[in-house]
């Protein structure tokens, strides 16, 4: 909503005010996003059934970011048996080199979720539906609740009452971010089958360089990546590891 203020002198400046969304706009919109969901459930069952409802369930009480969201997927994904703790690593590394959110990961995870078990479809078709499926679950209910919270969070974010509630919140994030590396540590460092596990020395001294360069020297997203690549490549082909 458009206003005018009225500054010193006279002067006055737009502004905007915060009001809270039409409840009918956005009961539409929760229809919009669910209703989909529901029919290709019933419809298709089996995996897409259960893949629906975990992404639901991520949609509705998901929260601290897309690494915590990935964490959580992944944790679920590899559960299920739908992909293996590798390809999680796999998944941020490609949402990390390509254009777009880090929550990208989670339309390639649940594309190979469905891509792996296709049923009477195609695997390139099943894949496809995965990907769009995450993408329809966690982009449609971010703007519902971004819409559905307008006007509300400033006054409930300097509330006393709710203070601990929001640290509660980015306290849990980080565990859940701790865990998220840690699960990715052990899946990339420690390779092999379950009877004879080693250590992969190439990725460890990659990411032993590449830690200390980044607190030697504060280094972007992708120059990390292209840095972690070549230096694991390199050591591969020199050093055999």
């Amino acid at each position: 909503m458009l206003a005018l203020e009225e500054r010193e002198g006279g002067e006055s400046e737009s502004v905007f005010l915060a009001r809270p969304p039409r409840k009918s706009g956005l009961l539409l919109l929760a229809s919009a996003w669910i209703a989909p969901l529901v029919m290709l459930a019933a419809w298709q069952g089996g995996r897409v059934a259960e893949l629906t409802r975990v992404l639901l369930e991520l949609a509705l009480f998901g929260f601290g970011g897309a690494y915590t969201m990935v964490a959580w997927f992944g944790d679920a994904a590899v559960e299920r048996a739908w992909v293996a703790p590798s390809m999680v690593a796999e998944a941020l590394g490609v949402a990390e080199a390509t254009p777009g959110p880090l929550v990208l990961a989670l339309q390639f995870l649940s594309h190979h979720a469905l891509a792996n078990e296709p049923g009477a479809t195609s695997p390139f078709l099943a894949g496809s539906m995965g990907a769009l499926l995450a993408a329809w679950s966690i982009f449609l209910p971010s703007a519902l609740w971004v819409l559905a919270a307008a006007g509300a969070y400033e006054r409930l974010r300097s509330a006393p009452l709710f203070a601990p509630l929001f640290a509660g919140v980015r306290s849990a994030s980080l565990g859940v971010l701790f865990a998220l590396g840690l699960e990715l540590a052990v899946a990339t460092l420690w390779q092999g089958a379950s009877a004879a596990r080693f250590v992969d020395v190439g990725s460890l001294a990659t990411c032993l360089a590449l830690g200390a360069w980044l607190v030697w020297q504060r280094a972007s997203a992708p120059v990390l990546l292209v840095a972690g690549v070549a230096l694991r490549l390199l050591l591969a082909k020199f050093a055999g590891v």
